[in-house]
């Protein structure tokens, strides 16, 4: 049987299609007219052929009264999961057995590639059509989801099944996962493994460096063209004309020379920049998502003493020590990775079908769960009402945020935000060695200027309050520098991509998880630690925690939820006004009047503009 993946051709009647690859050939028999009248009329016969078939046979055959004969499965049949194809071809029928024969024997399985028990698609040479499963009939206790295309794949080995709400997915990682992937031992002999650098950066040795790379090492292009003239001349005899010509012709009056540009130039200085390249390859390596410095703007909390007419008026001060990543150039680089081919595009529903009873829904991955699809759903649609008819693909964010104490003796810290993608499987995310999670941010504290610059503004010094409060305004104002507005146009409106199978698809970035310590929480959540109520979900009492996990506590968690309204953002918005503007003390008692009952704080979360409602 050939492995020629040059001969992959459509099979539909006079349509001279060829691909290089088996997913490029599956998804244009999709779309191929001519392959679909094929298959169904294949199809029918085939059917034809099964009905007549089971009618002999049970007509000629006679129950056994004996020990119960069992099913002999094909070895690729054991293993792989049957899918119900839009249009597969069928093969040349083979020839049927004797029909007296009510058990046959099974010859021993050729070696072959692993199958896995849940993978949508089995692989069939490259070279021949993939014959046709039989039809699914949907199973029992489950109702259709009421969205056209509905696709479901058969039940393996194991029971388990997947429900595709927005039809046949036109790429799976599954079919590219390999045995390393999935099981793990120091015996065991690997075979391959995805390379999961990022733009070359993680492990910048592996990057081959070119030409322009290398202008990046000098402090300019004039002294580039020298050193590059300097270092690749190998002439071994060299001679005064014959170079001075070459000094003149290859570096002097090459375009972009600039004389003025060797003011103090050291020879061997910029020879130590060559031979110190080799131990430092970094830093001639340019990346699509680099790291730049921010100094997002926080209010200063005056004294009781200090009144301003406005906001505008108010003094700000730059918190400096901040770098980040792009959400969006960090999105784009993860995307560009090969590993990103292990991402599961299209979220599904995952089910086990036990012996008996109805089938029972499984839930495991952040692509199966109901908010995933829903979200998915919800962008499908409305593509679709705008007549936009290209794939849609949702890139679920994962964030993690964790001061972090770096030394035993010492106060060094540092507060860093990673960045994971829920399209990965958690199996993949957990394993250090795959480098799935991705920096995104480092937030700065307010240093020890921001005493001193205080006190030159107001000519006192910050009380406690006031400190506290800054650190609050901090943490709103990195997030606001964050979430930047090339990120919240690719969340509104999505963004075009290649992805590595050549399909263009629309990509719409949400963020589903973020997870952070009960510190980090009530800083975002806008309450006060430990305070009155204490939760970020609901407004039980403290005094009311020790009922933790039973029917009382549960009754509060339904009924009292802590969500926005109109009435909160009303007392908030008032009490900011008079302690920025008015002079009102933080410790007053007219604070704690207004925002206790809740244990707010008087924060206002900074989204940005344009950014769509009730989206974080």
């Amino acid at each position: 049987m050939s492995s020629n993946t040059s001969s992959l051709k459509c099979y539909g009647p006079k349509c001279g299609f060829s691909a290089k690859e088996e997913r490029e050939l599956q998804a244009h028999i999709k779309r191929c007219p001519l392959a679909a009248t094929l298959v169904s009329s294949r199809r029918k016969r085939q059917k034809d052929e099964q009905k007549l078939a089971a009618k002999s046979k049970k007509q000629k055959s006679t129950p056994s009264t004996g020990a119960q004969s069992t099913p002999i499965d094909t070895p690729d049949a054991a293993d792989a999961m049957d899918v119900d194809f839009p249009v597969p071809p069928s093969p040349p029928a083979e020839p049927e057995a004797p029909q007296e024969e009510v058990q046959r024997a099974v010859k021993p399985p050729q070696r072959r590639k692993v199958q896995f028990a849940d993978n949508i698609t089995p692989q069939n040479p490259v070279n021949e059509p993939p014959p046709p499963p039989p039809v699914v009939q949907a199973p029992p206790g489950i109702e259709a989801a009421g969205i056209p295309g509905e696709f479901r794949t058969k039940p393996n080995s194991y029971g388990m099944f997947r429900v595709y709400p927005n039809g046949f997915p036109s790429y799976t990682p599954d079919n590219i996962a390999t045995a390393d992937e999935t099981a793990d031992a120091p015996t065991f002999q690997i075979d391959k493994k995805l390379p999961v650098w990022s733009s070359g950066w993680s492990n910048p040795r592996s990057r081959t460096i070119s030409k322009s790379d290398l202008e990046t090492l000098f402090p300019n292009r004039s002294i580039y063209y020298l050193m590059d003239w300097h270092v690749n001349d190998t002439s071994t005899t060299p001679k005064s004309l014959p170079h001075l010509k070459s000094l003149v012709s290859n570096v002097i009056t090459r375009p972009g020379f600039d004389p003025k540009a060797f003011e103090g130039f050291s020879a061997e200085r910029e020879q130590a920049r060559i031979d110190n390249l080799h131990n430092n390859p970094a830093s001639v390596i340019r990346v699509q998502d680099p790291w730049t410095a921010a100094s997002p703007l926080i209010p200063l909390c005056p004294p009781t003493t200090v009144t301003y007419p406005n906001v505008s008026s108010l003094p700000s001060f730059p918190v400096d020590g901040m770098y980040h990543r792009t959400i969006l150039g960090l999105i784009k680089s993860a995307l560009s990775e090969p590993a990103a081919e292990q991402f599961h595009l299209f979220p599904f529903e995952q089910y086990w079908q036990p012996s008996s009873g109805p089938p029972q829904r499984i839930y495991s991955e952040v692509y199966t769960s109901p908010a995933f699809l829903d979200e998915h759903r919800a962008i499908r649609e409305s593509l679709l009402a705008k007549g936009i008819t290209a794939e849609s693909v949702v890139v679920g964010l994962t964030m993690w945020s964790d001061s972090t104490h770096l030394t035993q003796f010492g106060s060094a810290s540092l507060w860093p935000v990673y960045v994971g993608f829920a399209n990965q499987s958690k199996y993949t995310r957990g394993k250090p060695s795959t480098f799935s999670s991705h920096h995104l941010a480092y937030i700065p504290k307010l240093g020890a200027t921001f005493e001193q610059v205080y006190f030159d503004v107001f000519n006192e010094a910050p009380t406690r309050e006031s400190i506290t409060q800054a650190r609050r305004e901090l943490v709103h104002a990195v997030w606001l520098v964050l979430l930047d507005d090339k990120f919240v146009h690719a969340y509104v409106y999505g963004f075009d991509w290649v992805y590595w199978d050549n399909i263009t698809r629309r990509t719409f970035p949400r963020i589903f998880t973020h997870a952070m310590d009960y510190q980090e929480k009530v800083l975002l959540a806008c309450i006060k630690f430990l305070a009155f109520c204490p939760c970020p979900r609901c407004l039980i009492r403290k005094a009311q925690i020790p009922m933790l996990g039973t029917a009382a506590d549960d009754h509060i968690r339904a009924t009292q939820p802590r969500f926005d309204n109109e009435q909160d953002q009303y007392d908030i918005k008032s009490i900011r006004k008079q302690v920025y503007l008015k002079g009102v003390s933080l410790a007053s008692k007219t604070v704690k009047a207004v925002l206790g009952r809740k244990s707010w704080t008087p924060i206002r979360v900074r989204v940005p503009q344009h950014f769509p409602e009730n989206s974080i």
